[in-house]
């Protein structure tokens, strides 16, 4: 009795909020759980409003072991209330980027580990853009505003809607706002913990343009698409670009963002701009060119394809 006793592992549960990678992290599980026999973790993924998930568990005092929090200001507040261990004297405090500390420290010691550190970007269907007469990625808030002008123009949603989700929303602001503060980030942060600050930037104003632009450019009824229908819409084509951070989802989106110009010339204009080049130049490699191109094309179109089916 002793010796299993002894042997058996500890339940340890992990919670995070919704996302796009419970698949990631669930196979995670499973590797850890295999790989070691001190440890049993259960992996949660809740699906409603996290933060009401979480106080009614810190109402209750029945915090899972391990759960994800907002860096700054929810790590400050559930260290000052002795919801969260100090783990300053842990191996992997010293592998933490220097940039990320300041998001989990409260007075001085670490009380949590980054997950990621995500970014967020616009990924674009190439063949539309070509085809609406796009020829280069805007710069700026105001040529991105003149892009979506010529998609829908051109008969295209310019946007994949993802708004249901709050979090989505949550992220587009975050970032925009982290722009706006630019350099000065670090202080305003630190002047927003001190409750001496405010969201009255200098930059504010583009911020919310941009959330003009897409709410008028994300089509019909776009508050009531999530992550997955944002997902979907932009992959299946019936929109040409999709405002997104990170994803597991990466299979489906080189297809969505490179299927349009692969199998034939005429499908982009930047091969047919090559293949112009190569005519005027060795006139007698033409059907050369077009031979091996058109077999290159369609075999990296059929792994495109194996791609988006394998995964």
């Amino acid at each position: 009795m002793e010796e299993t006793e002894r042997n058996a592992k500890k339940d340890v549960t992990f919670v995070m909020w919704n996302g796009n990678n419970a698949d990631d992290y669930k196979k995670a599980t499973n590797y850890f759980n295999e790989s070691q026999d001190e440890v049993n973790l259960t992996f949660e993924m809740q699906t409603g409003d996290y933060n009401t998930y979480l106080g009614a568990k810190t109402a209750a005092n029945d915090l899972p072991d391990m759960f994800v929090l907002t860096p700054y200001s929810q790590v400050e507040q559930f260290a000052k209330n002795g919801k969260i261990v100090d783990l300053s004297d842990q191996p992997f405090v010293d592998k933490i980027y220097s940039n990320t500390k300041n998001s989990i420290t409260y007075e001085g010691k670490i009380y949590a580990y980054p997950l990621a550190q995500d970014f967020m970007g616009m990924f674009y269907n190439v063949e539309y853009f070509e085809k609406a007469g796009i020829t280069e990625v805007p710069k700026t808030i105001d040529e991105f505003e003149e892009v979506c002008e010529k998609l829908q123009a051109a008969g295209y949603t310019p946007i994949a809607a993802t708004y249901k989700d709050t979090e989505a929303l949550n992220h587009v602001f975050s970032c925009l706002l982290g722009a706006a503060v630019n350099d000065d980030s670090t202080e305003w942060i630190e002047s927003m913990q001190t409750e001496e600050g405010s969201f009255d930037v200098a930059n504010k104003d583009f911020i919310f343009h941009f959330c003009d632009i897409l709410k008028k450019y994300s089509g019909d009824n776009y508050m009531d698409a999530d992550y997955s229908a944002g997902y979907n819409t932009f992959v299946s084509g019936d929109a040409a670009m999709l405002l997104s951070g990170y994803s597991s989802n990466y299979a489906a989106l080189i297809v969505g963002t490179n299927l349009g110009g692969l199998g034939t010339l005429i499908a982009s204009m930047a091969s047919l701009i090559s293949y112009k080049q190569v005519a005027a130049k060795y006139p007698h490699l033409r059907r050369q060119y077009l031979a091996i191109f058109t077999v290159d094309n369609l075999i990296f179109l059929a792994a495109l394809y194996a791609l988006y089916a394998f995964y």
